[in-house]
């Protein structure tokens, strides 16, 4: 019997670029914007690159934070720890509702 593996929700802390720089708060918007979607792209590839794109659900949307919400396995949680641009990987509460 082939077995869906347990998945969970959890926060992946990137390092974001620092916005204080930036003269008004538009173009820091579109900087931390561009930032995470930039770290979105890289974990996607990322994911595919390493065959582990089965045992993700769902990446939640970037936002002006850096931060994105995946719902995947502990297991790939546990590799994306590792990678050189991410800060932390912690389990999210199921109420934050970003990713479904």
């Amino acid at each position: 019997m082939n077995e869906r593996p347990k998945m969970q929700v959890f926060l992946v802390k990137f390092k974001g670029r620092e916005a204080k720089a930036i003269p008004n708060r538009g173009s820091a918007y579109a900087a931390r914007m561009a930032s995470s979607k930039a770290f979105e792209s890289r974990l996607e590839d990322w994911l595919a690159q390493n065959h582990l794109s089965n045992q993700v659900a769902a990446i939640g949307k970037p936002t002006v934070f850096p931060v994105i919400q995946i719902f995947c396995t502990p297991e790939v949680a546990h590799q994306i720890a590792t990678l050189e641009d991410v800060d932390s990987v912690t389990v999210d509460t199921p109420s934050m509702g970003l990713v479904r």
